[in-house]
């Protein structure tokens, strides 16, 4: 079992070089393939990657738990692995008959063929987080560790050489998929994970770790949707060129959530059988680390994407006022993250489900937003989302967790 200290720089390492990398692919992707293509690229891996957050039910969730609840280990993860696979292969079949079946089909800036890569690379998003969450949440921290990092080096190195040869986001997002594949094949290896052998043993075991992420899943898809759905939305209501400029701004302001995602994965790692005041001090910890980290990021960020889109990226230079009006949002949408991983450790399933709902409910304010200013509409409604979305989190994973340390603490039940 790796240590505290081990795990959270594992966690750490493990966000600070995919997003690097991630950073890297985005400048050189916009430089070679242009606005337009860059708008296509971006498109297709957040839509991809919103969808994956939605389908993939915060499984991991239930095999932390199962493994508290003395179920096999192995063949809870194993399991969640087969019929995750099962389930979402099939679907991606049905999806494939019915694109071939309409030639003509096309929705906003997504084209027939954006389309069909928006399917597939849904399907192995999704598996890819049902596998490396799972790993991660079952103290795989180092697995989990080398297998993103990986993933993210692969992609940039391969992906940026074949953008600067081919000019064509086509062939970038086939790098993207292959590279995703590789990475499942290579964890699921790592990590000696089986397929189970289908019987309604297995398939009990899939529906409890399923039944018992739900909860959870509702106050992170909440999140995703608000989080993701930004970009998404441009793509239906606006151009592949507001795309393009949105897809350069929203990876530099995110760089700031490098702290807050890997203390938000260390919350949830650590906080399965902790006392509901263990975790109320482990939350408090955490946010204190993230902005004594996450202030000076921010205005290096400001000051340093300015320079970079000047030098770098003239053609993006619009991308910049976006930077500043994203920043304030997601400094303060780190503290969302991590009091969501708190509350998800407990048993609190109204409130997550409420945190759900009204994230989901606020990602509605993109909508007009986008349509009236495109992308600056999207950035400026970002941050008021964002920032109204924590204000709601907090009071709720606070009385959460507070009041039931409490009753804790006088002998009340939780």
């Amino acid at each position: 079992m790796n240590s505290p200290r081990s795990a959270i720089r594992d966690l750490l390492v493990a966000q600070a070089i995919p997003l690097g990398a991630s950073l890297l692919t985005t400048l050189a992707t916009a430089q070679f393939l242009g606005v337009d293509g860059r708008g296509q690229l971006a498109l297709v891996v957040g839509t991809a990657t919103l969808l994956a957050s939605i389908l993939f039910a915060s499984i991991h969730i239930g095999v932390g738990r199962g493994q508290l609840r003395s179920y096999s280990q192995p063949r809870v993860i194993d399991a969640a692995f087969t019929f995750s696979a099962i389930v979402l292969f099939g679907g991606l079949v049905a999806l494939i008959a019915v694109w071939a079946a309409l030639p003509e089909w096309s929705i906003g800036a997504f084209s027939h063929e954006l389309l069909l890569f928006t399917a597939v690379g849904t399907a192995i998003q999704t598996m890819s987080l049902v596998v490396l969450r799972s790993v991660q949440v079952l103290d795989g921290s180092r697995l989990y560790r080398n297998a993103v990092v990986w993933q993210s080096v692969l992609f940039a190195a391969v992906g940026i050489s074949v953008a600067f040869a081919t000019g064509s986001a086509r062939y970038v997002l086939l790098v993207w998929i292959t590279s995703s594949i590789l990475c499942i094949v290579g964890t699921t290896i790592a990590a000696k994970i089986t397929p189970a052998r289908i019987s309604r043993s297995s398939w009990r075991r899939f529906r409890l770790a399923v039944s018992s992420s739900l909860p959870a899943h509702f106050a992170s898809l909440g999140q995703q949707l608000m989080l993701r759905s930004d970009i998404v939305l441009l793509g239906v209501l606006a151009s592949t060129a507001d795309v393009g400029l949105y897809s350069v701004a929203a990876p530099l302001a995110g760089l700031v959530w490098i702290v807050a995602e890997a203390a938000s994965m260390h919350v949830t790692q650590r906080g399965f059988g902790m006392s509901m005041r263990g975790r109320y001090a482990l939350w408090l910890r955490s946010l204190r680390y993230y902005f004594l980290a996450a202030a000076p990021t921010a205005v290096l960020i400001a000051a340093s994407s300015y320079a970079a889109l000047a030098v770098l990226l003239p053609a993006y230079a619009a991308a910049w006022p976006l930077v500043l009006l994203l920043l304030p949002g997601t400094v303060i949408h780190g503290v969302a993250r991590i009091t969501v991983a708190a509350i998800a450790t407990t048993e609190a399933a109204v409130v997550q489900r409420i945190i759900g709902v009204t994230s989901a409910a606020l990602a509605l304010a993109y909508v007009p937003a986008i349509v009236i200013a495109g992308a600056t509409g999207a950035a400026t409604a970002s941050t008021i989302v964002y920032v109204t979305q924590t204000i709601i989190v907090v009071f709720l994973g606070r009385r959460v967790m507070r009041v039931a340390g409490e009753q804790s603490d006088s002998g009340s039940p939780q």
